[in-house]
């Protein structure tokens, strides 16, 4: 009971924060601007964004092939189709409570197909770091095309964090977390030898050997040209999927390639701000458009476009596959979580 009203409180945080965006920025519009990003998103031209969420759909399918590169090394071959709707079902979590998705797809692989939770965990550590290393290219390519849209840009992700509060409390927090780990591992390290820490102790040495194991796949991954180029590929896909939707409307058509990178970056962070980037992936994305000349209503309509067609393709891949899970592995023998890894 305490769990699950711990849980609805952490979706309610995260909801609010977004709804308070939503509202400080709205209330700041007139009606004449408020009209203007309500026919923006009436009179879009959806068939972009529909081109944009099938080029989404070929960057998970790729994740899902990386994903079971990294398992290839930890003697594992799970379904294609298995891990691909692990992945989806991933990103679905995600939008309900933050990093819910990264454990739930371990452990659909566990059941469906037998990988360890610990060691599936691992690579996703490791499938996570490849994830961030081409983030920072993405940016370095963005800084590299216009030094000064993107310095202007982080001004105004500065100003809106500084609105958003609380940072300082949070930069305590980390800290804190990991003092308080590091004194619960020396503890359970000095008394491993009496009976009723024994067993703990022993388990959580597992689950760590497992987690090291999944990561060091990653470095004796079998095709690592193959690896590096699905990884490319989901980032060019990602690109793809908001520089496709400049067309959807005509007021910014003729914003340059070079903006999708921009709101690429910054969108990203967007999200990790503000897990799903409800409320503010539209507002980052009109302050960013306004750098180039697009006004902010139709910025902050293009950034709800983009952000309602990215979601609906996680909420519409994440109940199919939730769906479709028991019904392609029915009468397959599947494998029971044990209550430490779930």
């Amino acid at each position: 009971m305490k769990q699950k009203l711990f849980t609805g409180l952490k979706v309610a945080f995260f909801l609010s924060i977004g709804i308070a965006l939503i509202w400080v920025f709205t209330s700041q519009l007139g009606e004449k601007e408020k009209e203007e990003i309500l026919q923006a998103v009436k009179s879009a031209d959806y068939s972009w964004i529909l081109i944009s969420m099938v080029m989404g759909t070929l960057a998970h399918i790729s994740r899902a092939l990386r994903w079971k590169q990294l398992m290839e090394p930890l003697g594992y071959n799970p379904s294609t189709r298995n891990t691909f709707f692990a992945v989806m079902v991933m990103y679905f979590a995600n939008l309900a409570i933050p990093r819910l998705g990264e454990v739930t797809r371990c452990a659909i692989l566990k059941r469906y197909e037998g990988v360890p939770v610990e060691k599936s965990f691992g690579t996703v550590v490791a499938e996570r770091a490849m994830d961030l290393v081409f983030l920072g290219l993405v940016f370095l390519v963005a800084l590299g095309l216009q030094l000064d849209i993107v310095v202007q840009g982080f001004e105004e992700l500065q100003v809106m964090g500084k609105a958003k509060g609380g940072n300082e409390e949070k930069s305590l927090l980390l800290p804190i977390l990991v003092g308080c780990a590091a004194l619960g591992g020396a503890v359970l390290f000095l008394l491993r030898k009496h009976p009723k820490i024994q067993g703990i102790y022993n388990k959580i040495l597992e689950l760590v050997l497992g987690f090291i194991s999944g990561i060091h796949a990653a470095i004796k991954v079998k095709r690592p040209v193959v690896f590096l180029l699905h990884t490319a590929f989901i980032w060019v896909m990602y690109f793809m999927m908001v520089y496709i939707c400049f067309f959807a409307m005509p007021q910014t058509s003729e914003v340059p390639m070079a903006a999708g990178l921009t709101i690429l970056v910054f969108g990203s962070v967007g999200i990790i701000l503000v897990p799903g980037g409800i409320g503010i992936y539209p507002l980052i994305v009109a302050k960013i458009l306004t750098l180039y000349f697009v006004e902010e209503s139709y910025g902050y309509a293009f950034g709800w476009i983009v952000w309602l067609g990215q979601t609906l393709l996680l909420l519409v891949w994440g109940v199919i596959s939730l769906a479709l899970l028991p019904v392609f592995n029915k009468g397959k023998r599947t494998h029971g979580i044990s209550t430490t890894e779930s």
